[in-house]
């Protein structure tokens, strides 16, 4: 089966999956708008010796709208039917690796090609066997010069019985966080109604969603603080679709800061998403899922509340 199924996916080597030209050149607003949004210093690239892209925005600029491929030309989707068709159906990202040439500038207007580069032989993991699929995606300038590579890669595999599949929400059951043992403290707080935000024991700076290691000075030692509670709305998404299982439609995701200068990702409740705004203020509520699972999500404060 693994060989018939290699000889298959053969063709596909070298052929091209995508080619995308940027709608925009590299622009002021975009890179301000990313900035903000990752909390990046917008001064580092919107400096007085003109405008240069982030690195880590790359990706973002030849984004293709999402429309319907013309017959026969979605190649990646025909690979990875081929694999479907023999039984892989499971699939999994394993590494993304990127390689600058040289800084994006101002009125850069980027074309990013997508090759199939390769097709390891069968491989057995610990989800199962499977195929490694590399893709490799080629950044050029309007000069057709390189201006950066990516390489992608995927698994396409095929679940051993060993394998204890994730356990899928039954119909009108909660969703569940993935715990380990970088956030399980933040768990354990929620449980107590606590919503603990992780302290870096170096420097002192604080970090939310928590992580391993102090972005800013590299240590790997850390406590945490207790958070108020309060905060105010950056910024909002009301989903409408797909159904979520535990979740009643529309609902309310939103990016909110809280006042210890850290950001986190909630859902606000008790409120028509029609009224939900950018800026308004908004506290913590601790619901309870179960015994094992308490969720903080944040309500609107009612107007003429005051808190300092």
């Amino acid at each position: 089966m693994s060989s018939d199924l290699l000889t298959s996916l053969s063709p596909f080597l070298g052929k091209v999956c995508e080619d995308v030209v940027a709608a925009d050149p590299v622009n002021a607003p975009m890179v301000r708008a990313w900035c903000h949004a990752l909390g990046d210093d917008v001064d580092r690239y919107l400096g007085a010796d003109g405008v240069v892209a982030p690195p880590a925005m790359l990706q973002a600029w030849c984004k293709r709208v999402a429309t319907p491929a013309a017959e026969g030309q979605d190649v990646r989707a025909e690979l990875l039917q081929v694999c479907d068709d023999a039984g892989f159906v499971s699939i999994v990202a394993t590494d993304c690796e990127q390689r600058y040439v040289r800084r994006l500038n101002e009125g850069d207007l980027l074309r990013c090609v997508v090759t199939v580069a390769d097709i390891s032989p069968l491989k057995t993991t610990s989800l199962g066997e499977g195929h490694f699929i590399t893709f490799n995606h080629d950044y050029t300038d309007q000069a057709g010069e390189t201006v950066a590579e990516m390489t992608y890669r995927v698994l396409k595999f095929r679940a051993s019985e060993s394998a204890a599949p994730a356990r899928l929400p039954r119909r009108g059951e909660q969703l569940r966080p993935a715990i380990n043992r970088d956030n399980a403290f933040f768990w354990e707080g929620t449980q107590l109604g606590e919503f603990r935000i992780q302290k870096c024991s170096s420097c002192g700076s604080l970090r939310n969603p928590p992580g391993p290691m102090c972005p800013h000075c590299r240590s790997t030692q850390w406590g945490w603080i207790l958070a108020s509670g309060e905060g105010t709305v950056h910024s909002f998404t009301v989903p409408h679709y797909p159904k979520v299982e535990g979740l009643e439609m529309p609902y309310v995701v939103a990016l909110v800061d809280l006042t210890e200068g850290v950001r986190t990702i909630t859902n606000i409740v008790d409120v028509d998403p029609a009224d939900v705004q950018v800026g308004m203020p908004v506290e913590l509520q601790f619901d309870a899922v179960d015994k094992d699972l308490t969720l903080p999500r944040f309500h609107t404060v009612p107007s003429g509340t005051n808190r300092a």
